[in-house]
């Protein structure tokens, strides 16, 4: 699983394209939204409180295993994500 390391400011993730979001009971993520070839919407975010880095594409939702490869490596290269043990 991935992971926006615990010592990068949350905030830095908009520099990446991804927007910053606070809901009404205070939990905060970033999205990054794209779409596909074939026009299926795909949404990354980051939740705040553990940083995992996770991917919905249409209705399914996966977790750190398949994300955009341009904003992953500008992420990886920019040494902001980390591998981690589920």
């Amino acid at each position: 699983m991935l992971k926006i390391k615990d010592n990068v400011d949350f905030k830095k993730l908009e520099e990446y394209g991804f927007k910053i979001k606070v809901y009404d009971y205070g939990l905060m993520y970033a999205t990054y939204d794209t779409e596909t070839d074939m026009k299926t919407p795909i949404i990354y975010y980051v939740n705040e409180d553990d940083r995992e880095l996770s991917i919905e594409v249409g209705e399914k939702e996966y977790y750190g295993d398949l994300c955009d490869l341009d904003v992953l490596y500008d992420l990886i290269k920019a040494d902001m994500v980390e591998k981690v043990e589920e």
